[in-house]
């Protein structure tokens, strides 16, 4: 769901930077959405245990937001000037946004969307949170969904 969420709302997560970046950003979404099946057949073959994917489920999620995402925004904020990016890349930290939100006291919705995302229909980013949600469940077989 978060690959179909990225590639039907592409004009707005990808088109507004630099063709050339967003372009790579496309086709690695593309190469993720060829890959989804045979990524869980093999762990299936190798791991065998579904309620694995659950019980470690909350270490991946501090992994990806604590570690990798702040490497990733670290990264670019430093590497590209500030007058060539549309936004400060920390929004994508949750902690980040939350600790700018309550500073700021501004209303809910700011709190849980970064600014990117405003412009993505509600409906849109609903079934992309509950897809994503889904797809940790011990059950999820991507070969099911849709191809976008």
């Amino acid at each position: 769901m978060v690959f179909k969420f990225l590639l039907d709302n592409e004009d707005i997560m990808f088109r507004p930077g630099d063709d050339r970046v967003a372009s790579w950003l496309l086709w690695h979404t593309v190469g993720g959405v060829e890959h989804r099946s045979s990524a869980v057949v093999i762990y299936n073959a190798a791991v065998g245990q579904r309620m694995y994917r659950l019980r470690i489920l909350p270490s991946v999620i501090r992994h990806i937001m604590g570690t990798l995402v702040l490497i990733y925004v670290n990264g670019m904020n430093t590497h590209i000037p500030e007058r060539d990016r549309v936004l400060d890349l920390r929004v994508m930290s949750v902690s980040w946004r939350i600790r700018v939100q309550l500073r700021a006291l501004v209303s809910w919705d700011h709190l849980i969307s970064p600014p990117m995302l405003k412009a993505v229909d509600r409906k849109g980013g609903r079934q992309a949170l509950r897809g994503l949600v889904l797809s940790q469940t011990p059950y999820s077989d991507p070969a099911d969904e849709a191809i976008p």
